[in-house]
């Protein structure tokens, strides 16, 4: 599956598109582009989201 960025945050599948590496090159390049400023991260209970 491709990941799908838009207003409401970010969908892919675990281990499809989503892993460690991705999240954390994503992580950082938002942290670059809030400068600062408050960032909200979520989850849902599924169990690939304790990987987020």
């Amino acid at each position: 599956m491709q990941r799908i960025l838009s207003i409401s945050g970010l969908r892919a599948v675990a281990g499809d598109g989503l892993d460690p590496d991705f999240l954390c090159q994503f992580a950082a390049a938002v942290g670059t582009i809030a400068k600062g400023g408050s960032i909200v991260v979520s989850r849902d209970g599924r169990s690939s989201g304790e990987m987020v």
